[in-house]
C-alpha cells in the first residue's frame, strides 16, 4: 500500500491527477524515487522530468540500460580494478520495472512527458549505496520525432561523477524516436556497454520491442572495456534528421540539435519545438 500511495503522489505531481490506465501506472512506478529493492539501503533514485509535444497513439517507449551480471568491477584507486558493483543480474524482459536497470527513460508519447531515472549503485563489498545525477536532454521536431542525448557514470567513479563524465567510461549515447502510422521506430548511437532494452507499450496494451543489444562481453570486466567504445542501434541514420550542414568560408560544418535538459518533477522544462 506504501508503495501505490508514493507512485500516486508522485505521478499526481506531474500529471494533476491520478493515474488511472496500466501506462498510467509504468509512468508512475518510474516516477516514484523511493527504492524498494532491498540492495538498495533505501537510498533514492535521481528522476528527471520534461515535457513535450503530444502523439496520441504512439504510446509509451521505454528504454532500460541494464547490467546483466551479478556484480562487475570498477576503477578504484587504491585497488585498481578490485572494487565491485552489484549488476541488475537478468537479461532482457519486457516486464522490467524501472528498478530493473542502471538507468530507464520513459517516454509517454500520448501525454507528452519524458521521464530518466538512475537507480543507485551499490558496492558488493560494503553495502554502501550511491545514486548519480544523469544529464539527459532533448530536442523534437513538428511530427513528434524525439531526439535524446544521455549520459551517466557509476557515482563510485574515481573523482566522483564530474571526473567520471569527463573519462572514457561513461554510460553514453544519442537516441532518436520517430514516430509513424505504425508506431515509433529508434535509432541511434550508445556505448557498447550496458545491455540496452527499448519497447514499445502500444495503446492497446501490446508491447512490442524496438531493439535489444547485449555486450559482447559479460564477464566482471564489462564496463571497463566497453564504455569506451559505441555502437549503432536500429536506423542509426535518423540521428542525421536533426543535423544541419552550413557552408561557412572554408567549407562546411554540421550543427546539431538544440538541446533543453530535463529537470525537477516540480516544474519539469518544456521541449521546444525544433524547426
Amino acid at each position: 500500500m506504501r508503495r501505490r500511495k508514493n507512485q500516486i503522489d508522485a505521478y499526481r505531481q506531474v500529471y494533476g491527477h491520478d493515474p488511472v490506465t496500466q501506462h498510467d501506472w509504468k509512468m508512475a512506478a518510474i516516477l516514484d524515487p523511493i527504492s524498494y529493492n532491498q540492495k538498495n539501503a533505501g537510498v533514492p533514485a535521481h528522476v528527471v522530468v520534461g515535457r513535450i509535444k503530444p502523439v496520441p497513439g504512439q504510446g509509451v517507449v521505454r528504454t532500460n540500460l541494464f547490467i546483466p551480471q551479478k556484480e562487475v568491477w570498477y576503477p578504484d584507486v587504491p585497488g585498481g580494478v578490485s572494487g565491485h558493483n552489484f549488476g541488475d543480474s537478468r537479461g532482457f524482459n519486457p516486464n522490467a520495472g524501472p528498478e530493473d536497470a542502471r538507468v530507464a527513460v520513459y517516454v509517454d508519447y500520448d501525454n507528452g512527458v519524458i521521464v530518466t531515472r538512475q537507480n543507485p549503485s551499490v558496492d558488493t563489498a560494503t553495502g554502501e549505496a550511491r545514486t548519480g545525477s544523469p544529464n539527459i536532454a532533448a530536442a523534437q521536431r513538428p511530427d513528434g520525432t524525439l531526439y535524446l542525448r544521455y549520459e551517466a557514470v557509476d557515482p563510485f567513479s574515481p573523482g566522483g561523477e564530474t571526473l567520471g563524465k569527463l573519462s572514457p567510461w561513461s554510460v553514453n549515447g544519442n537516441i532518436v524516436i520517430q514516430p509513424t502510422a505504425g508506431g515509433p521506430v529508434v535509432g541511434g548511437n550508445v556505448t557498447s556497454f550496458p545491455a540496452l532494452e527499448i519497447y514499445r507499450d502500444a495503446p492497446t496494451g501490446v508491447t512490442t520491442t524496438l531493439s535489444q543489444v547485449m555486450p559482447q562481453n559479460i564477464s566482471q570486466e564489462g564496463p571497463l572495456v566497453g564504455l569506451p567504445l559505441h555502437q549503432e542501434i536500429g536506423q542509426a541514420s535518423l540521428l542525421d534528421t536533426f543535423n544541419e550542414v552550413k557552408i561557412i568560408p572554408h567549407g562546411t560544418v554540421v550543427i546539431g540539435p538544440d538541446l533543453t535538459a530535463l529537470g525537477s518533477a516540480d516544474d519539469p522544462p518544456i521541449i521546444p519545438i525544433q524547426k
